[in-house]
């Protein structure tokens, strides 16, 4: 009998099969629900929720704020670093074990967070959660939206990074009660088993790209079907598809300005920090000055899904726009609303929906300037700019307010570098359709 093992072969699919295996049941639906859990266990439970620890932390072990403010700073810093090396670590290791060791080692580390009394221990478990959460947080989610997805990309990484808003504010939430009933001890024992079983799930679910599995991205044109190792379907993914290569992409000014972009953009989002202050100075309590943050987190929530379905609809550089005048918009509001509760709340869930943007349109900027071809090396370096404007900007927004007495002052600077913002899009757009001519000797795609 002839080994029938070797001679398979694919029988190709009709039109109509085509259709409905894209659109029926397609695996690309599971990798989004592992995105989602990976963002929302990572960003939204560890990432986005790391202030809430600090006040209980410093006060019961003697810390000042400027030196745990450094442990964060510290930790954030290793994630940086991460991420420049997460290109060559995900080429090396096979997805899944590598996700899931790195899950296991986050939320140990995290968890960990809870006996932790001493300062250098809390330097080593910042360093430790946050580098190794840096691919499964961070990185793991719009990759596998941009490898999975040909159509909806826009409006499944907005869901993406909803989740990742809305586990931020119900771990806000739940960690504040539990601080306030144990202190921060009792809030890392809960949120740090929590965070790990949503990764973990997420990692299990997660398969690097549809060639691995024989099949083509939700949306594409089907072809034959042939599974792959890891390494052999991130080559699938990317060796035929359009694109500018990585070390052309990095050495060029259409990524500079990208970077300065999405740099910006993260700098309108970090003012929600500084709410409860801007709050209080003008006369309301805290609990006040935490509603106020609470809206602009539900705006960042809301405009997370609306910006992705709006990348669908009218591109990644008009949507950017948009992002930005909301901004401009939710500013000056802020600016000119005075004490009015409720022209505040607006101005408020205004800026929200526009800093929305800084998590959304970083990869479809990303995709739509360089392409899918090494996609994952480029946006993790622009990634970066994310983290780099989180540290810069609290601190620089903190010495403006301080030095003109007031945040007047403040609110025009981020209007004006938003203004910026909107010109380096058009540059880095422009950047990147000639890079595209020039490299890959076609019109770059609309």
């Amino acid at each position: 009998m002839p080994d029938l093992a070797h001679k398979r072969r694919v029988i190709p699919m009709s039109n109509q099969e085509k259709t409905i295996t894209a659109e029926k049941g397609h695996p690309a639906w599971r990798m989004l629900i592992a995105a989602c859990l990976m963002v929302g266990g990572g960003q939204g439970l560890i990432f986005n929720i790391s202030g809430i620890f600090m006040a209980s932390i410093c006060a019961t072990n003697g810390y000042t704020t400027a030196s745990f403010g450094l442990v964060i700073s510290v930790g954030a810093l290793g994630l940086i670093i991460a991420l420049g090396m997460t290109g060559k670590i995900l080429r090396k290791f096979p997805l899944r074990p590598l996700l899931v060791t790195l899950v296991i080692i986050t939320g140990l580390c995290y968890t960990a967070l809870s006996f932790c009394h001493s300062l250098p221990l809390f330097f080593i478990l910042f360093i430790l959660t946050y580098a190794a959460g840096a691919i499964p947080a961070m990185v793991t989610g719009p990759m596998l939206i941009g490898n999975w997805f040909e159509a909806k990309k826009g409006m499944c990484m907005g869901i993406v990074m909803a989740c990742g808003c809305a586990f931020g504010i119900i771990g806000n939430i739940v960690g504040g009660s539990l601080i306030d009933s144990g202190g921060y001890s009792l809030a890392y024992l809960v949120l740090g088993p929590c965070s790990l079983l949503l990764m973990l799930i997420g990692a299990l679910m997660a398969v690097i790209a549809p060639a691995a599995m024989g099949l083509a991205p939700y949306g594409a044109q089907a072809g034959e079907a042939a599974g792959k190792s890891d390494a052999a379907a991130a080559d699938a993914a990317t060796a035929d598809a359009p694109g500018i290569p990585a070390k052309v992409a990095l050495k060029s000014f259409a990524f500079i300005a990208l970077f300065l972009v999405i740099f910006i953009l993260v700098w309108g989002g970090s003012f929600q920090t500084l709410a409860a202050s801007f709050a209080v100075s003008k006369g309301f309590s805290t609990t006040q000055g935490g509603i106020f943050t609470s809206i602009f987190q539900v705006g960042a929530l809301v405009g997370s899904f609306l910006v992705g379905m709006l990348d669908d609809k009218i591109g990644g550089r008009n949507t950017t726009f948009i992002c930005f005048g909301l901004i401009i918009v939710g500013v000056l509001a802020i600016m000119f609303s005075g004490s009015i509760v409720p022209a505040l709340c607006v101005s408020f869930l205004i800026m929200g929906l526009g800093c929305s943007g800084s998590g959304v349109q970083t990869p479809i900027l990303t995709s739509k300037i360089f392409g899918q071809k090494d996609y994952t090396a480029i946006f993790s370096k622009i990634q970066m700019a994310q983290m780099i404007g989180g540290m810069i900007a609290v601190p620089v927004y903190g010495a403006l307010a301080d030095s003109a007495g007031g945040y007047n002052s403040l609110f025009i600077f981020i209007a004006g570098i938003s203004a910026l913002g909107i010109v380096l899009t058009i540059t880095a757009i422009g950047a990147g359709k000639k890079l595209w001519k020039k490299t890959v000797g076609t019109e770059a795609p609309e």
